[in-house]
């Protein structure tokens, strides 16, 4: 019998890999949501602003990347538009996580190349569920 989940009470632990990094420039974000990743067996790199996420997304090619909006030194639409560029990182899924309640920016997000959108606060099974969607599993 599998343990309880760390992500959601009463579901079975499913023991996950593979690459994340994390961007927010929230540092709590980056340790609760990081915390949560690792516990199912994801390995979880971070950053907290456009350029270091955009220098270890280019360098790592990171299997997904979750990224937030509202950053320093380059916004996620920056970071977005870099990874998409790079044949390295082209097909990388990528989750845009926000707490920015612009109007049009789920729409501006999916249409510049994240396959998902979570708005800030989420539920953390709804972002793992669509975590293994995106990485097959």
């Amino acid at each position: 019998m599998n343990p309880p989940s760390p992500i959601h009470p009463g579901t079975t632990a499913l023991r996950r890999t593979g690459s994340i990094l994390l961007v927010d420039d929230d540092a709590a974000i980056c340790q609760s949501l990081g915390i949560r990743l690792r516990s199912c067996g994801f390995e979880v790199r971070t950053a907290q602003d456009g350029i270091d996420a955009t220098r270890q997304a280019l360098a790592s090619a990171p299997e997904l990347l979750i990224l937030d909006i509202n950053m320093p030194a380059g916004d996620g639409f920056a970071v977005l538009e870099r990874v998409r560029e790079s044949p390295a990182t082209a097909g990388t899924p990528v989750i845009v996580l926000t707490a920015s309640q612009k109007p049009g920016l789920r729409e501006r997000a999916l249409s510049s190349g994240a396959n998902a959108y979570f708005r800030k606060p989420y539920e953390s099974w709804d972002l793992l569920r669509t975590i293994d969607r995106l990485l097959d599993r």
